[in-house]
């Protein structure tokens, strides 16, 4: 018995079990094994896919051409993986790279596939921009992405490639085949990589191997190319004729593994020290065998298979799982690789040399990625609100759960359908559409209405996308179902607005009546009312309690009623009478008000307004929480109006001297929140912003920028000290750094949002993880911006948020 240790196919399979790339087994034309993968990208279980038909998965119009491609590829026609779509269990279509091969399994022929979902093509380009292989993106005739590979072979920047027609890279000699040979390989007419040469930067030759293949990036149709600089293999096989030791030089100083093998027989010929490390085997057991016997018998098959393929092609690139040798008492382990082979001569013999690159970090990531991506998903799908990703045709290309709920029919008829048709059952978007205004413009839109077609009243939110031109490339649109509240706030508005007219008029006929009487503060009331209804917007009433405060100051006055018109209008100073008579007014008018059914406490309100809080006002001596909130809120406002309004024994006050003499009387006679939400809502030009940063050369730089944009701004090291300051006077926006000693900045945030709720916040950082990001989103910042700032980017974000903060006035 031989103490070579050898592998079934179950123990293949369950090695295959955990592999990062799906791997599944067809048995007469039905699944009969299917890895943890594979199951995680199809949505279904193993229970539901062993014993179905593969082509069941895949969508009816790509079917054809996946049978082909399959045979194909099964008979060695075909080298390159092949691309097709597939409908998972929820319906949603996915773009699949799949590979396949013979194998043999308890006895009879079947088929192993490889199977990888690459939808997420953004995704790709962000895996792809560490990989050892240059990899670039063609769009509309330009480089849309270039890898740091590819611009090192090249020698050109990521700016000067973008700048440059792809084809001026060729060389002039090899540009019709180069064109050529791209074309047939996306019409499908050629499978092998094919080569050609190019002048870098510096003036040099480098020989390339290179494939393309079509796929979608950024929504448009664009050409993906996977571009190798195989001058080294060119000049190991001059150096080999050259020089011994030279060659030997180069062999084993390459960073791939490299391995000889024999055109005649698969023969191992020579090595270098990466492919022994790869392998696992020492060098003399290397020696005795063929290229497919480093491998376990279950895939030896395989591996022969490659090598004639290498031979009938004169090499080729092929993904391979490389079985590792760690040793007799030590677990297999696969090795994800990708072999480039090249035929050549040496020493009057015909070789094949294959350079054989570790992919597991590039394969660590795409897992990474894929699972990034399945949690974006799980996230997507469970957000009760209808959510789709539009196309500028209108197309949804992404929906979630909730659109199959909203719409009762299956994700996949959802998918691909133009929105308008789906939801407003219209041949064209309606003109009230936020989608048209969110393309057309480029911002955030949003608008209501009611919607026979899918039965309800909905709000239609639709954010735009943008590329790095600024170009809307994709639109999302929330779409909420608020049918049962507008039904129930129709009610309210209802009941509310029946009770109203029972006492609107009198309200109305009272107040007239009063400033009838004296025509210097005809208009007062509706002055107070005005500017009490700003401040309670200020700090939040709702739409009821505004209404509630609206009536309330209209009638503050009622009880001048009874108070004789000479005593209203004398110039000069009243007696000690006529003073106590106008003292009584509010008293009056609360004997005449409290027999009004209101849905508010009027009565009491107006019986109060001329209460302080230090009890020095009237007619009660009431202080602080004694007196009404709104009794306060008015009080403010008809010292305001009274101070500013032109009597018969004085002239108006000038506003700011007004404004002055209520601060001066905040927290005695006058309620601090309350005049500061006059002072703000009043103030709706103020340019003043704070910046909050602990390098002083930085402040500095910030605020010279917003001040020639017309702003002023205030730089504070201390959040301590930026605190204090905003207490005595809140800021329209505050600037923050996130990383600030003693305090961060999302602290500092929700301290300003306490103060003063209205102010904008942009926070700023170096570097901070997506928690990071949104734990400073729910503090309530508004916007985040990483350092170095791009000033444009930045100045932009500050007129936003200025405008936001107008906004809410």
């Amino acid at each position: 018995m031989s103490d070579t240790k050898t592998y079934d196919m179950e123990e293949i399979l369950i090695s295959f079990m955990n592999s990062p790339i799906g791997i599944y087994i067809v048995s007469d034309n039905k699944f009969s094994f299917v890895n943890a993968k594979f199951q995680e990208t199809s949505g279904f279980s193993e229970h539901e896919l062993l014993g179905t038909s593969p082509l069941d998965l895949v969508l009816p119009e790509d079917r054809e051409r996946v049978r082909t491609n399959a045979i194909a590829m099964l008979k060695g026609i075909r080298k390159a993986p092949y691309q097709y779509r597939v409908t998972d269990k929820r319906g949603d279509v996915l773009w699949i790279m799949e590979s396949v091969s013979e194998i043999h399994r308890e006895g009879k022929r079947a088929t192993l596939g490889y199977f990888m979902d690459v939808t997420e093509n953004e995704g790709f380009t962000n895996a792809f921009m560490s990989s050892p292989i240059g990899i670039y993106i063609i769009q509309n005739g330009k480089f849309a992405f270039t890898n740091a590979k590819f611009r090192k072979i090249t020698g050109y920047s990521k700016e000067e490639l973008a700048e440059k027609p792809p084809i001026e890279l060729v060389y002039s000699e090899d540009r019709e085949l180069v064109s050529e040979n791209a074309r047939l390989m996306l019409k499908g007419q050629l499978t092998d990589p094919y080569q050609f040469r190019i002048l870098n930067k510096a003036g040099e030759f480098r020989r390339i191997t290179e494939n393309v293949v079509s796929i979608r990036y950024r929504g448009k149709r664009a050409v993906l190319g996977n571009f190798m600089d195989i001058t080294i293999i060119r000049e190991i096989e001059f150096a080999l004729k050259d020089s011994e030791k030279k060659y030997r030089s180069l062999f084993e100083m390459a960073r791939e593994g490299i391995v000889l093998i024999s055109y005649e027989d698969g023969s191992i010929l020579d090595f270098n020290a990466e492919f022994l490390s790869q392998t696992g085997f020492d060098a003399d057991s290397v020696r005795t065998k063929k290229i497919w016997e480093i491998q376990p018998v279950d895939f030896q098959k395989e591996a022969k298979e490659t090598f004639f393929r290498f031979r009938e092609t004169c090499g080729g690139i092929v993904s391979w799982k490389l079985c590792q040798h760690k040793g007799e008492d030590k677990e297999l382990k696969i090795l994800p690789v990708e072999i480039v082979a090249q035929q050549m001569v040496m020493e009057n013999r015909d070789v094949i040399m294959c350079m054989v690159r570790d992919i597991s970090e590039r394969e660590a990531m795409m897992r990474a990625l894929r699972l990034a991506s399945e949690e974006w998903r799980k996230s997507f799908d469970a957000i009760g609100d209808v959510i789709m990703l539009i196309e500028p045709d209108f197309t949804i290309s992404r929906a979630n759960l909730a659109v199959s709920r909203l719409l009762k029919m299956p994700p996949k008829n959802i998918i691909g359908k133009k929105c308008y048709q789906l939801i407003h059952g219209t041949n064209t978007p309606p003109e009230y559409c936020p989608f048209l205004k969110a393309q057309a413009k480029g911002i955030y839109c949003e608008v209501e209405s009611d919607e026979p077609h899918i039965g309800g009243t909905f709000v239609f939110s639709s954010s735009p996308m943008k590329n790095e031109d600024g170009e809307v490339t994709q639109v999302v649109e929330v779409i909420s179902d608020v049918t049962s509240r507008r039904a129930n706030e129709a009610e309210s508005v209802r009941l509310s607005q029946t009770l109203a007219s029972s006492f609107k008029g009198i309200t109305v006929a009272l107040s007239d009546l009063v400033e009838s009487r004296d025509p210097y503060t005809a208009g007062h009331s509706r002055h107070v009312a005005e500017m009490a209804v700003l401040i309670g917007r200020e700090i939040g009433l709702d739409a009821d309690e505004l209404e509630g405060l609206h009536i309330c100051a209209i009638l503050h006055d009622i009880g001048k009623v009874t108070i004789p018109a000479a005593i209203l209008n004398r110039p000069g100073k009243l007696s000690t009478h006529e003073w106590g008579m106008i003292r009584e007014h509010p008293t009056i008018a609360y004997e005449t008000l409290q027999h009004i059914p209101f849905p508010w406490p009027v009565a009491q309100i107006v019986y109060q307004h001329h209460e302080r809080l230090d009890g020095s006002g009237y007619p009660s001596n009431l202080k602080g929480d004694q007196i009404h909130p709104w009794a306060r809120i008015i009080s403010v406002a008809d010292v305001l109006d009274a101070m500013t309004s032109h009597r018969p024994y004085r002239p108006g006050m000038p506003h700011r001297t007004a404004i002055e003499e209520l601060e001066s009387g905040c927290g005695t006679r006058y309620d601090p929140q309350f005049v500061e939400a006059l002072i703000r809502s009043i103030n709706l030009d103020d340019k003043r912003i704070m910046i909050i940063e602990i390098d002083p050369e930085l402040i500095n730089g910030l605020a010279k920028e917003l001040n020639e944009e017309g702003f002023e701004a205030v730089g504070y090291s201390q959040p301590e000290d930026a605190l204090e300051a905003f207490k005595e006077k809140p800021f329209p926006l505050v600037i923050a750094e996130l990383y600030l000693p003693g305090m961060d900045g999302v602290h500092v945030c929700r301290k300003i949002k306490e103060i003063s709720h209205v102010t904008e916040v942009i926070m700023i950082a170096k570097y901070t993880s997506k928690e990071e990001t949104l734990r400073v989103l729910r503090a309530g910042a508004s916007d985040f911006l990483e350092k170095p700032l791009d000033l444009e980017i930045f100045i932009r974000s500050v007129h936003r948020a200025m405008r936001r903060f107008k906004g809410k006035k």
